[in-house]
């Protein structure tokens, strides 16, 4: 078994339910994008992006019926919300990297604010 097939099978058991390793680690690594943005450190962007592809294959995985059976199949908003997160994500790196001025602020600020409407 590869490690890519270990990512996309592994399970944790609670009871009647299941969580994969990949929503674990997903999960944890948007915390930990979270703590690096609130201390201003340039590690948040690929470290959120990392954890916003893998919960992206968590809930297209969910559509292809990757893992358990019994789970919804309804996931497109879910894995096309973790699409955009990675699309502003790169866009404002980008943005922030290439200009140094009071512009590119005001920008992610609207890249924010559309996100969160």
């Amino acid at each position: 078994m590869s490690i890519l097939e270990w990512l996309f099978e592994a399970q944790i058991q609670f009871g009647s339910k299941s969580i994969s390793y990949r929503e674990i680690i997903g999960g944890l690594l948007g915390l930990s994008s979270a703590i690096f943005g609130l201390k201003r450190k340039v590690l948040a962007w690929p470290v959120g992006i990392t954890g916003d592809a893998l919960l992206f294959t968590v809930f297209l995985g969910a559509v292809f019926s990757f893992g358990a059976d019994d789970q919804e199949k309804n996931f497109y908003g879910q894995a096309s919300r973790n699409l955009l997160l990675i699309i502003v994500s790169i866009s404002s790196l980008l943005i922030t990297s290439f200009s140094c001025n009071k512009v590119a602020s005001f920008s992610n600020a609207a890249l924010f604010v559309f996100m969160i409407s």
